[in-house]
């Protein structure tokens, strides 16, 4: 009997380096890629300021989600990014993923404002995992390490 794979779902605002949206697999894993591959969510989403634009690019990430093109079952961990401008948009989408599902659930942030974000992740009991400005780089290498079972 083939041993079924773990499902691994990484959800940014922000493009993922080296990592397109959709499926990635390996005989160890599949982890599907929901990111914005346009660009940085506080530049190419819609609205006046940065804050406006990723929340409005991790918006459409939830819709997305909520239309089926975000797998959900079988999920072994969800992984959201959220640096500085859609942070609560990330912690709401985090704790809906949490509810919804058995999976683990981690947010992976910038440490801009860290102190205010590890007070807002403490109140949802979501691990909260420190990475670059923008998350491209430290998501790219943690789908790798899942694709080869890491």
């Amino acid at each position: 009997m083939k041993k079924k794979r773990p499902i691994f779902v990484i959800i940014s605002y922000n493009p993922v380096r080296g990592y397109n949206s959709g499926w990635h697999e390996s005989a160890k894993a599949r982890v599907f890629v929901c990111a914005n591959d346009n660009g940085r969510g506080c530049d190419t989403g819609k609205g006046d300021t940065d804050y406006e634009r990723a929340g409005s690019v991790m918006h459409d990430l939830g819709h997305d989600y909520y239309n089926g093109k975000v797998p959900v079952k079988d999920v072994k961990e969800y992984i959201v990014y959220s640096g500085l401008y859609a942070f609560r948009s990330a912690i709401d989408m985090a704790r809906m993923l949490k509810q919804e599902s058995n999976a683990l659930v981690t947010i992976v942030a910038c440490s801009c404002e860290w102190p205010e974000k590890e007070r807002m992740v403490a109140k949802v009991n979501i691990p909260l995992i420190r990475c670059e400005c923008s998350g491209r780089g430290f998501l790219g290498e943690r789908v790798g390490e899942l694709l080869n079972g890491g």
